[in-house]
């Protein structure tokens, strides 16, 4: 997997192309810190989306709670 800084680089990036405002990404040292990031930058009303490999969205559905059922 990548390192964090080099994800970060290449979503920025992304950005870029899109039109999109670059300095929107955040790097976080962990899953459960971005969620906390993420979370706390959306406001009751907004949403944040996970995505990733398994092993991420498997962290993040521990970190928030969620249970497979």
């Amino acid at each position: 997997s990548l390192p964090p800084a080099e994800i970060a680089a290449a979503v920025r990036a992304a950005a870029r192309a899109a039109g999109a405002d670059p300095a929107a990404v955040h790097e976080a040292p962990t899953i459960a810190a971005g969620i906390e990031h993420a979370v706390a930058g959306v406001g009751a009303d907004g949403l944040v989306l996970v995505t990733g490999s398994l092993y991420v969205v498997s962290e993040a559905r521990a970190h928030l709670g969620i249970n497979r059922r």
